[in-house]
């Protein structure tokens, strides 16, 4: 009888297994363990729970009695803070292994499906939202290419320098319009995709940060030299990082603090994108230590015209948003006072 392969077993299930030993050191994550602890085996390897999580870490607090009682641990809907101040619910066990001096950690994130739930409903109401706009520019653009031509005709017939000013002001003003417009619906050519690494565009994009940032703020790379290539527009990607970005960079600024930048990337396997499983996908997380989005905005925060800045325009994100989806991924984002992060997730 052919001996059973529990490697892949181990590496085909939804549930994050973490095996420690007596000294609570990592010694294996499965996959999903990997994506739920943002991190990867080799980086964890020889690494304390204390060391990712913290003194006060209640998965470290759980894993000594397991391992000084022998006992089977189980917590049903559990909170855990998790490294980065994540609040994670889970259903955990923890098992002392027989016959070794180690434990196994099964935890199973229950709030992963009411995300995915929440996920697909912002993603169709962006979609919406996104053939609303587009219906609204080509409405408004009609006439305002209208309301041009005749001040053009209208300029050819003055001859007095004041009159022409006036329409000289039309031109310009329907032009600004126009613009506006434009930016609101986002970009409107397909991705021209090529064969690109996600590090040269977040490297384009922290260049321009580090050149207009302030003393006071630190741009910090954490990068998984192993994530292979992607297909994509390097352009339009470039853009969308580079709206993020600026946004923690002028929320750091207008705050008048020192701060700091962020920019991470990681593998996530078995990710859900728009209802779809992906095998694997490629997260870009840019997050800054600023003061954070306001409460009442959180949920608008990709609509256009939406911006907590005084001089913001409110379409940053809104044509970030536009360009991930155009590749097939999405953008998540979680803040609080002094912790902001946006995950930018792309399938490959």
């Amino acid at each position: 009888m052919q001996q059973p392969d529990y490697k892949h077993l181990l590496e085909s299930m939804d549930s994050a297994l973490i095996e420690l030993n007596d000294r609570l050191e990592f010694i294996y994550l499965n996959p999903a363990a990997e994506m739920l602890l943002a991190t990867s085996n080799n980086q964890l390897n020889g690494r304390t729970v204390e060391d990712y999580c913290g003194k006060k870490c209640e998965l470290q607090q759980l894993a000594r009695q397991t391992l000084s009682s022998g006992q089977t641990i189980t917590r049903r809907e559990l909170s855990i803070t998790m490294a980065g101040d994540r609040e994670l619910t889970v259903n955990l066990t923890i098992t002392a292994l027989s016959g070794e001096r180690g434990i196994l950690l099964e935890i199973h994130p229950i709030g992963r499906l009411y995300s995915i739930a929440q996920e697909t409903v912002r993603q169709e109401e962006y979609a919406a939202t996104r053939l609303l706009l587009r219906g609204l520019a080509h409405e408004i653009k009609n006439p305002l290419g209208g309301i041009r031509g005749a001040a053009q005709l209208l300029e050819g017939e003055f001859e007095d320098q004041e009159l022409k000013s006036y329409t000289e002001i039309i031109i310009n003003e329907t032009d600004r319009l126009k613009r506006l417009i434009d930016r609101m619906i986002g970009p409107r050519h397909i991705p021209q995709e090529h064969l690109i690494n996600i590090h040269e565009i977040s490297e384009r994009v922290v260049q321009l940060i580090e050149a207009e940032a302030s003393q006071g703020v630190r741009v910090v790379r954490d990068y998984d030299p192993s994530i292979p290539e992607i297909r994509g527009d390097s352009d339009q990607l470039i853009q969308a990082v580079l709206n993020i970005a600026r946004n923690a960079l002028e929320a750091i600024m207008e705050a008048d603090e020192e701060g700091e930048i962020r920019f991470v990337t990681r593998i996530m396997r078995n990710y859900t994108i728009g209802g779809q499983q992906k095998d694997l996908v490629v997260r870009l997380t840019i997050s800054d230590t600023g003061p954070g989005i306001p409460r009442n905005l959180q949920n608008q925060v990709f609509f256009p015209l939406i911006s907590s800045k005084i001089s913001g325009s409110g379409l940053g994100l809104s044509v970030s948003q536009a360009i991930v989806t155009s590749h097939g991924g999405i953008i998540k984002f979680e803040s609080t006072r002094g912790a902001t992060s946006f995950d930018i997730l792309l399938p490959l």
